[in-house]
């Protein structure tokens, strides 16, 4: 379950009217901790929990720096998923993915709830997009069991830690466990980022 302290979201997005429909979506826990243009200023990553960033040249990088640099969960706003930096940023460890048609005060939500629950969530069309796309050797993937590989088809599907427990008959800790032992392995940051990287190497 996602705790009940408050999530403090960081807004970047050059649309001012964007910006503040998506301040206003925010309910409990989440709150808006400020917001910016191309990240000026500079999200305050010392009082922010999620940043939702633009997706654009400028907007990933910066990210991913300030990402690098705290433990900030980053959710991306992209404006297709043709976006080829919509893959670059899944694959890199954004948490989120959320298209700005498709943006409504639910599917914002859902995206924050899943970000912070350490679920991450992607459009349906993305993980299409990674499995068109060339297959390369697993980075420090070494051999997945039948396990790991089942509880990665159930993340890929936005299932919850209680709900894949349940499916496969395991404790929450047990999945909770193989989930990091799965990351660890893939070397990657996030839920999110190892779905993308599994489902491009096309070993689920």
């Amino acid at each position: 379950m996602i705790d009940e302290r408050p999530l403090r979201i960081w807004i970047d997005d050059h649309n001012p009217i964007f910006r503040l429909g998506l301040g206003a979506c925010l309910e409990p826990p989440f709150l808006l901790a400020g917001e910016s243009v191309r990240f000026t200023p500079e999200p305050e990553v010392a009082r922010t929990d999620i940043l939702v960033f633009e997706l654009d040249s400028v907007g990933l990088p910066s990210a991913l720096r300030l990402a690098r640099e705290s433990s900030l969960l980053l959710v991306a706003v992209a404006a297709s998923v043709e976006d080829d930096l919509l893959v670059e940023a899944i694959e890199a460890g954004v948490t989120g993915a959320l298209l700005r048609g498709d943006a409504n005060p639910n599917t914002f939500l859902h995206t924050l709830r899943s970000a912070a629950a350490g679920n991450g969530s992607l459009p349906t069309a993305v993980l299409g997009r990674l499995l068109a796309r060339p297959r390369s050797g697993m980075r420090g993937a070494g051999d997945l069991t039948d396990r790991e590989l089942g509880v990665l088809r159930l993340l890929s599907k936005g299932d919850s830690t209680r709900q894949i427990a349940v499916d496969l008959c395991y404790s929450e800790k047990t999945v909770k466990n193989i989930v990091h032992d799965v990351l660890v392995r893939m070397n990657c940051r996030n839920r999110a980022q190892a779905v993308a990287l599994a489902t491009r190497r096309g070993l689920i």
